[in-house]
């Protein structure tokens, strides 16, 4: 079109309306893509679809109603390239603009050209291999499947220890199903990253690649503990069994603290927040010493006769789920600070050195450990 309008024998009445089909025309591209994906990436593109349509119904009835009633001589003027660049956005921001207000109407229209909610496909997750030409791209890319797999595993053990305080069947299915959607996310981006890995990485983006491969492990392994946890209360639950009222404080502020770590593990890695990350591990250790008072306060009970043996391995398996859950962020953040300092990969070491004698980390362990005492 621009390349006609260099003839100029191209007017702005001639080309307006070419521009509104070419706009239409545009969404071949969005069809074309839709093809093979889940029903919400569908109704994306009938949102994208619906959005120009109704944009050049708008925009060609007010050209009609000026053409047919004023003499614009804008109209038989001949048309540049810049021109046509200048009608063009007019369209998108005016359309965009007009239905901004009424974004609930496209919604409605696409769900009823693509019925369902897509929830029964909500796992599916599809990392475009075209992009391994550009491994930067493609590693941010997995970067963002990684941070939504963290904010599944953070759901989901919300939910698990929510349930050890009162247990639900509702949300005991919400874990499951959340966790086969971390198992479908681990096993796509863990495929794409081998891809990935086979071509040339520069060293920050090598030092990336790493993050994500351990650290979508670790989410999976969250999501994993968070199962074994449902599983244990719903074992309790079914045999009707009771913690006593000692324990029961002692998991309430075990399940805050456990709660709190995951919530900065997964923001530490979702934000790439080196501040949130260094609060990990100090909460870790003290998660630990919460683990191991719990059992000893636990054999107290069990030697007077307080709590039976049944509930013992219930109580058990939790505590050793829990640890295992902060021991998971612990990697995570840890791999969150080796990146930022741009380390070679190597958690342990970092966690070891944390440990001994520094400052910041003495600091937080003792505000942790005042904050979360079963004393």
């Amino acid at each position: 079109m621009q390349a006609l309008a260099l003839t100029g024998s191209i007017t702005y009445g001639m080309a307006i309306p070419i521009i509104m089909g070419q706009n239409i025309g545009t969404c071949v591209t969005s069809l074309i893509s839709s093809i093979g994906v889940n029903k919400n990436a569908k109704k994306v593109s009938v949102v994208h679809i619906s959005f120009n349509l109704i944009g050049t119904v708008v925009f060609m009835i007010i050209y009609s109603v000026c053409r047919g009633l004023l003499e614009v001589s804008l109209l038989e003027s001949p048309i540049n390239s810049f021109g046509i660049a200048v009608v063009h956005s007019i369209f998108n921001i005016g359309t965009t603009v007009i239905l901004v207000p009424f974004n609930k109407l496209l919604v409605l229209i696409a769900n009823l050209v693509i019925p369902g909610n897509g929830e029964d496909e909500e796992s599916t997750i599809i990392l475009d291999e075209r992009l391994l030409a550009t491994p930067s791209i493609a590693i941010s890319e997995a970067n963002s499947a990684a941070a939504e797999m963290a904010r599944i595993a953070k759901s989901e053990i919300i939910r698990a220890l929510d349930i050890m305080v009162k247990y639900d069947e509702d949300k005991a299915e919400e874990i499951v199903h959340l966790e086969n959607r971390l198992d479908s996310y681990e096993d796509a981006v863990g495929s794409y990253m081998v891809k990935l890995n086979g071509t040339q990485l520069s060293e920050s983006d090598s030092l990336e690649s790493n993050k994500i491969l351990y650290a979508i492990g670790d989410f999976e392994r969250l999501g994993d503990h968070g199962v074994n946890i449902m599983y244990s209360i719903r074992k309790a639950y079914e045999a009707n069994l009771e913690f006593t009222a000692d324990a029961k404080e002692e998991i309430a502020v075990l399940v805050d603290a456990v709660k709190e770590i995951v919530y900065l593990a997964t923001q530490a890695y979702i934000g790439n927040n080196i501040n949130t990350a260094i609060c990990v591990e100090p909460l870790e250790q003290v998660i630990d010493n919460i683990v191991l008072s719990m059992k000893s306060r636990h054999m107290v009970r069990l030697k007077e006769g307080k709590c039976s043996i049944d509930m013992g391995f219930i109580l058990q398996d939790i505590l050793l789920n829990c640890s295992r859950i902060s021991d998971h962020c612990s990697n995570i953040a840890a791999a969150v600070i080796e990146i930022y300092e741009r380390h070679s990969y190597d958690t342990h070491k970092y966690l070891n050195t944390v440990k001994s004698g520094d400052k910041i980390f003495d600091n937080l362990f003792e505000d942790y450990s005042e904050k979360y005492s079963i004393e």
